[in-house]
């Protein structure tokens, strides 16, 4: 499953995480900023499980469909949540250390309003008091799933952990590294560190930048009010926080550069390269 992918020639490198329902943002940036016969895509997990502005079902649509046009140009990579949703519908064995149950709006995005409405009403009706009632509803989510939608979320559940190129390495959340044994990252690494790695390690010793979300950029700068992306080293986060700043960020990858592309008021796209803040 892990496999080291080839490289091939792209004409430029763009990168998103943690887009939360945001499916939106991604096609504005998609339409504005790519050409996806030339230029590649890589997606670095957490897909689903937004705000009042989100929906996870189009989001997922909009990402499935994309790799499935470009599968060659348009890598899709699994993240915590994807995991999660995954295990609450398909019951395997847990891989990681922590599972939360989908949020309700996530569930709710994948059925109609009526469905919805009459799922409910028929888990009142079979249940005698609130306990019942959870678990009822929880396993009526998840028939319906499993009923109509078991090809989008066997398609989540089977995508790939990392993406190696000859100078990057993209994942969720982290790798696990021990120098003395560099060529074994792979090995050591495991689902809880490809997926939940909270810890942002710096590996200095790794040969390769990790570009990387799930923990937001503001949390590794100490600083709450910042989004943008954010270089450490051979470390590249790039998680904007999107419940909280509304915009997504975008990566962009050309001639072994790093830069970071956003709109500007007058709604025209711009490029700034993208410091080393350890060398500030």
């Amino acid at each position: 499953m892990l496999e080291v992918n080839k490289e091939e020639f792209m004409k430029n490198t763009y990168v998103v995480s943690d887009i939360h329902g945001r499916g939106d943002l991604l096609k504005e940036m998609v339409d504005e900023c790519m050409d996806l016969k030339e230029d590649r895509l890589i997606l670095l997990g957490d897909y689903i499980d937004g705000d009042e502005d989100s929906n996870s079902y189009q989001t997922l649509c909009y990402i499935y469909d994309l790799s499935k046009k470009y599968p060659n140009h348009v890598i899709v990579l699994k993240g915590n949540h994807e995991e999660w949703l995954a295990h609450f519908v398909f019951q395997y064995p847990r891989i990681l250390n922590t599972y939360v149950t989908p949020e309700i709006s996530t569930i709710q995005d994948f059925m109609t309003s009526y469905d919805f409405i009459d799922m409910t009403n028929e888990a009142k009706r079979k249940s005698k008091n609130y306990v019942e009632f959870t678990d009822i509803i929880k396993e009526m989510k998840r028939d319906y799933l499993l009923t109509h939608h078991k090809e989008l979320i066997e398609w989540l559940h089977q995508l790939p952990l990392y993406y190696e190129t000859e100078n990057e390495v993209f994942v969720h959340a982290g790798i696990d590294f021990v120098s003395e044994y560099e060529e074994l990252w792979k090995e050591i690494s495991n689902e809880n560190d490809f997926l939940m790695d909270f810890s942002a390690t710096i590996h200095e010793a790794f040969p390769k930048i990790v570009v990387s979300g799930h923990i937001s950029t503001g949390q590794v700068k100490h600083d709450p009010s910042f989004h943008d992306i954010y270089r450490y080293k051979n470390r590249i986060f790039i998680d904007s926080t999107v419940l909280v700043s509304k915009r997504l960020n975008l990566l962009k990858i050309k001639d072994n550069q790093y830069y970071e592309v956003k709109k500007g008021a007058d709604n025209t796209w711009y490029e700034k390269f993208v410091i080393d803040f350890a060398k500030r």
